[in-house]
């Protein structure tokens, strides 16, 4: 069987990675970043692929939509070579991918989480609808629409437990991601606690929830900020140089998950805050010693998150009010 990977984010190298270990293939991987960020091509560079293709970021001048017009026609030639039976792709919203669904002539479709999509309620009614203009124009070039790419997926794979997988009709099948990757701390005394704040994607900052994001972000000293892959906001890190002078090299070039898991193993407590990210989720799911607080959150999230953790969480909704699951309202 001959497979395609689309990718565009470093979670989804390691979802690739874990497939690629229970299926071994030489695949075929194409890596589009959704920022200019190095991590895109350090998580590339791990892939096992002899036959990967990264293309550069490119900032949208005028629309998106011409962006990823622009970046088909520099693949499209490769794209063409290639005789492919399957296409494995979390990111399915955008024009490109159905630029080359249609170059290849609509393989086999196998779907992987992209994030929480797979059982965030909002989050999967919203790709399943599609955005309005692009199933237009999917119509348009005869391309399949997000609903169909979804129910005819011949496999989801996820890295939550496949019962909470919202995709109606693919067979279901789990990749345990970080649940095989709890870190074992040091031995001895604690190195004490660090608290983290997490970045959000851009839809997030482009929504009402970022006037609740900046305040927060104003009115609390953090130790470590973690910028969101899918931007370009550069990493801080607060404490002592003497003291974590070693982050400075990791914090650029790794995603949160690998950062919050290797200070874990260092001997910290952490105490990681966010606004419903998949990083939240899944460190939620392998460190006791990672205490996830949400200041802000919308139901869909938090309705997200009582499925996922079965851990105390702190959430809170407008207002701020702080909320623990499993406990009592603080």
């Amino acid at each position: 069987m001959k497979r395609l990977f689309y990718c565009r984010t470093p979670l989804q190298t390691l979802v690739v990675r874990a497939i690629q270990d229970r299926h071994p293939e030489d695949d075929y991987i194409l890596y589009y970043p959704t920022s200019g960020s190095i991590k895109h091509r350090i998580y590339f560079d791990r892939l096992h692929s002899s036959k990967a293709l990264f293309i550069d970021y490119t900032a949208p001048s005028f629309s998106q939509l011409a962006t990823e017009i622009i970046v088909f026609l520099r693949i499209q030639r490769w794209l063409k070579n290639l005789q492919i039976d399957q296409i494995a792709v979390a990111s399915i919203g955008g024009m490109l991918f159905s630029m080359m669904d249609l170059t290849l002539c609509k393989p086999t479709v196998v779907t992987f989480d992209d994030g929480a999509l797979s059982i965030d309620r909002d989050v999967f009614s919203y790709m399943y609808e599609g955005d309005r203009r692009y199933e237009f124009l999917r119509r348009v070039i005869g391309a399949r629409i997000n609903r169909e790419l979804i129910d005819g997926a011949l496999r989801h794979y996820t890295i939550f437990e496949p019962n909470l997988s919202l995709f109606p009709k693919a067979a279901i099948c789990l990749v345990a991601l970080f649940g095989d990757r709890r870190p074992t701390a040091k031995r001895g005394p604690g190195l004490g606690e660090l608290s983290i704040l997490l970045g959000s994607a851009p839809q997030l900052m482009a929504s009402q929830a970022a006037s609740n994001y900046h305040r927060f972000m104003r009115e609390h000293a953090f130790d470590v900020f973690i910028p969101h892959p899918a931007t370009d906001v550069k990493p801080t890190v607060s404490r002592a140089e003497t003291e974590l002078a070693y982050l400075k090299d990791i914090i650029d070039v790794w995603i949160a998950e690998d950062i919050v898991m290797y200070l874990v193993s260092q001997g910290y407590t952490i105490t990681v805050y966010g606004f419903g990210s998949t990083a939240l989720l899944n460190l939620s799911q392998v460190a006791s010693t990672v205490n996830i607080v949400i200041p802000y959150c919308n139901e869909g999230t938090a309705e997200a998150f009582s499925r996922v953790v079965h851990k105390t969480v702190s959430f809170g909704f407008d207002g701020g009010k702080e909320v623990l699951w499993g406990g009592t309202r603080a």
